[in-house]
């Protein structure tokens, strides 16, 4: 081993595990590159340490490629010297799971479980068993913006065959997969992966290789893909140096002429073996939707085996849960495996789930409870239902409502100020929307329309955002309002929008009351706190006026305190860059409000949910 090997970990994985106190161990999730082990997220073991190996196995199923396991914590009795650390990992047989995984060596993070620090560390080690220490350090650094990332999406077919037992079809699925994986991860392997929009194709040998002599590094590819799909030369529009990296389309194929398909038939003359069965064929087409996330400093040369590596693990995803469908009753047809990705809590990285296709948020429950113990996430909050999939850039509809625009604001300039965000993503609603005029009285609509969104999106409802008709009916329905409300100009506050919320979704809200502007500069602490243990966008409506807080920035030494406001008042169209340069979206002072009116806050509460 490099005696040179050093640790870096996300400083909220750090603060994460320094605070475990309830699971014996776990594993440590992330990438090495030059000499350097990455540590980006983490997995809990609450059982035995012959647990790790199987934790192991499922865990790295769910990582994209190019993240895996690459070390261990482990909350112990003993206080962290070098020899005790030597007996903790042979309890949790660590030296089998570096074996398992053939890792060179592990990073071990060890911490007394009651204590809320490490006393030293971390470890690594080696592929001999010796531990020794070395050095570590912190960063909060957003990976997904400093990895390329990489998105294969393809079709394959496979034909299982459905005999009359249980056992026979399970042994199958087994080996129709079995026998995929061989086609996409052998040494003969004709699987070629190519580059959307390029003239680069990545294959498990170099001769041939389609990738230009410049093309050296995961990085450079970028420079080769044409932004306009419909171009016949990849020459005729290229990135321009210093624009943003965007996720990297790769298609898979498979080579049916030349030298490596030449090695893949038979160099023999068949033998036929003739027999009569009866059984039955359900023919499955597996949409394989598989994310790299690669170091753009990664050889070129590199990037196949980081591809088939994660077609081979959605494979394997995918085959088990086929095989979790297979009962003793007759068997007619399989729900096809359905790929999600998800950032759970903005996780440093992103976690591959499959589930079956057509099955309820009901039937998943337990599969998403499994996954919540699994890393440690609260369970008050659905983080895995199908509504909190990932969202890439290139799926962002442009033409519909825009998704949390204060993502890329800059900071709110308040010197050591303690930032507090909504939780999750919303759609922005205003004025003259839907075809819609409610200009100068609709705004506490649209703020009502956004936080309904907000609902949807993380995964609590699924219920179309209600025009301002229903709005105004729900508050007739209930008893608030008489039916000449109905169809009129008439403004809502808070807590009109607090008994919709309860109307249309079931959720409850707090209300909050100042008597005059001037004292929301001292409500920055109840403000935060809701956004730290809530999350929800809060509505708040005084004088004429409704807005949206999406989050405060303050410091609770001084006093400075802004808020982060969504407008619902504006009346153009969709257009980020206008929204932002024009404080449509963006952060105000405490002279923002009237200092003079009455204000009500509308702070929704979560249910609890998984």
């Amino acid at each position: 081993m490099s005696t040179n090997v050093s640790v870096s970990c996300h400083v909220g994985v750090y603060e994460s595990l320094q605070q475990e106190v309830h699971s014996l161990a776990g594993l440590l999730l992330g990438y090495e590159s030059n000499n350097q082990i990455m540590v980006v997220s983490r997995s809990l073991c609450v059982q035995q340490c012959e647990d790790l190996v199987q934790l192991a196995e499922d865990t790295n199923l769910l990582q994209p490629a190019g993240i895996s396991v690459v070390g261990v914590f482990c909350n112990s009795a003993l206080p962290a010297t070098k020899e005790n650390v030597e007996k903790d990992l042979e309890k949790l047989n660590t030296k089998h799971l570096q074996n398992h995984l053939k890792l060179d060596h592990v990073a071990v993070f060890h911490k007394v479980k009651e204590a809320t620090n490490f006393e030293d560390g971390p470890f690594l080690q080696t592929s001999c068993g010796e531990v020794s220490k070395c050095t570590v350090t912190t960063t909060n650094q957003d990976l997904l913006s400093t990895l390329q990332i990489l998105r294969l999406r393809a079709e394959l077919p496979v034909n299982i065959q459905v005999p009359d037992s249980a056992p026979k079809v399970r042994n199958h699925i087994i080996k129709e997969f079995n026998s995929l994986i061989q086609d996409v991860q052998s040494d003969t392997s004709t699987a070629v992966f190519h580059i959307n929009n390029s003239p680069i194709l990545l294959r498990s040998y170099e001769e041939g290789d389609g990738c230009p002599p410049e093309c050296s590094t995961c990085g450079d590819i970028l420079d080769y893909i044409t932004t306009d799909s419909d171009a016949p030369e990849y020459m005729k529009k290229r990135r321009k140096k210093g624009q943003p990296s965007k996720t990297i389309q790769v298609s898979l194929h498979f080579q049916t002429t030349g030298e490596q398909a030449f090695h893949k038939t038979p160099s023999f003359s068949p033998v036929i073996n003739y027999f009569s069965e009866t059984f039955r064929m359900i023919s499955v087409m597996l949409p394989l939707d598989v994310v790299a996330l690669v170091d753009p400093g990664v050889r070129c040369d590199r990037l196949w085996h980081v591809l088939s590596q994660g077609v081979t693990k959605q494979l394997k995803a995918m085959e088990k849960c086929l095989i979790n469908q297979v009962t003793p009753k007759e068997i007619k047809t399989f729900d096809i495996p359905t790929v999600y990705h998800f950032q759970p809590l903005q996780s440093q990285t992103l976690l591959t789930v499959i589930y079956p296709e057509g099955q309820t948020e009901e039937h998943l429950e337990s599969a998403r409870k499994e996954l919540h113990k699994m890393f440690g996430f609260p369970t008050d909050r659905p983080l895995f239902r199908k509504a909190n999939a990932f969202v890439f850039p290139e799926e962002v509809d442009t033409r519909g409502y825009l998704r949390s625009p204060h993502i890329g604001l800059p900071p709110s300039g308040v010197v050591g100020g303690e930032l507090s965000l909504v939780q999750g993503h919303y759609t922005y609603h205003h004025y003259m929307q839907d075809r819609f005029d409610d200009n100068k009285w609709g705004c506490a609509y649209r703020s009502l329309q956004t936080l309904i969104s907000w609902f949807n999106l993380q995964g609590y409802s699924s219920i179309p955002i209600p025009s301002h008709r229903d709005i105004q009916q729900a508050l007739v329905d209930v008893g608030d309002k008489e039916p000449k409300f109905l169809g009129s100009k008439q403004w809502i506050g808070s807590f009109e929008v607090s008994i919709c919320l309860d109307h249309f979704l079931g959720v409850s809200s707090k209300i909050l009351s100042v008597n005059q502007g001037a004292d929301l500069a001292y409500k920055g602490r109840e403000l935060a706190n809701h956004f730290q243990t809530q999350g929800t966008p809060v509505m708040i409506g005084g004088g004429v006026l409704a807005h949206t807080i999406l989050g405060v920035d303050c410091n609770h030494e001084t006093g400075a305190v802004k808020f982060l406001i969504l407008d619902p008042h504006y009346t153009g169209g969709e257009d980020i860059k206008v929204i932002q340069d024009k404080g449509w979206c963006g952060w105000k002072g405490p002279e923002f409000w009237d200092q003079n009116a009455h204000y009500n806050l509308c702070l929704p509460q979560r249910n609890p949910a998984i």
